[in-house]
């Protein structure tokens, strides 16, 4: 995927929501001053609220033109994918995925490297569960962004059987609410706000939209101002919600 104009302007949407940050840092229960390990940090800004909390973070992230984006230059930064992470074993003391291992070239290369280089502490994944996500009403005004979850998506359960397989431990599942006001705004970050998605720029920073044809983005957005002018979505989907992992 080609990071050049979006990296440009994810700081400008997809900032920390300071309650997925808070849940992290209380999943993780380490100690201040811990190692953290942001896998596919992106521009940071996970990576920058963990640490203004006291932590220790190195960011871990494969595209340049996202790590220039950071808007803090003091964030320790390692360009390297999560199929190579360039850190000696038994360096870190947690890891963290935050929506990004549907990026992930080989999970079990990533997985085993990430296992690697954590001391006994322990790996946080936030992902999508597409059984979920699919059943959510802009796949209705986007049906192609269906392959796009089917392609880069891994079922819940095979990715915990995988993740345990590999790190050989137990693997918890914790459901987490999405508000309506989350400020991290990915796709089904906006559930009960349809018309954000009507914004280019905002779109742009989601990699769901960045899969699709132009022309099947377009025709979804069209369809999707027409409703809400007609007043047609609010009478159908105004109840919609979307729980991530």
């Amino acid at each position: 995927m080609d990071y050049t104009n979006r990296a440009k302007v994810y700081n400008i949407y997809r900032k920390a929501d300071y309650r997925l940050t808070n849940k992290i840092i209380e999943l993780l229960s380490l100690e201040k001053n811990s190692i953290i390990a942001d896998i596919g940090a992106g521009t940071g800004n996970y990576s920058i609220e963990i640490r203004n909390q006291g932590y220790n973070v190195i960011a871990i992230e494969p595209s340049r033109q996202m790590i220039e984006e950071c808007v803090d230059k003091k964030l320790v930064y390692i360009n390297s994918p999560a199929e190579y992470i360039a850190l000696d074993d038994n360096t870190i003391d947690g890891a963290i995925i935050i929506n990004a291992i549907h990026h992930f070239k080989d999970i079990y290369s990533s997985l085993r490297e990430i296992r690697r280089i954590i001391k006994s502490g322990m790996l946080l994944i936030f992902t999508f569960d597409p059984k979920i996500c699919s059943k959510l009403w802009l796949y209705e005004y986007w049906p192609y962004s269906r392959m796009y979850l089917n392609k880069f998506y891994m079922d819940i359960n095979e990715l915990k059987d995988i993740v345990s397989q590999i790190c050989e431990t137990k693997v918890e599942e914790i459901a987490f609410d999405i508000p309506i006001d989350f400020e991290d705004t990915f796709s089904s970050a906006l559930w009960g706000r349809p018309d954000l998605l009507l914004e280019n720029e905002r779109r742009l920073t989601m990699s769901l939209f960045n899969f699709m044809k132009p022309a099947q983005v377009k025709e979804g957005v069209e369809k999707l101002r027409k409703d809400l002018t007609l007043g047609i979505w609010q009478k159908i989907y105004s109840f919609s919600k979307c729980t991530i992992l």
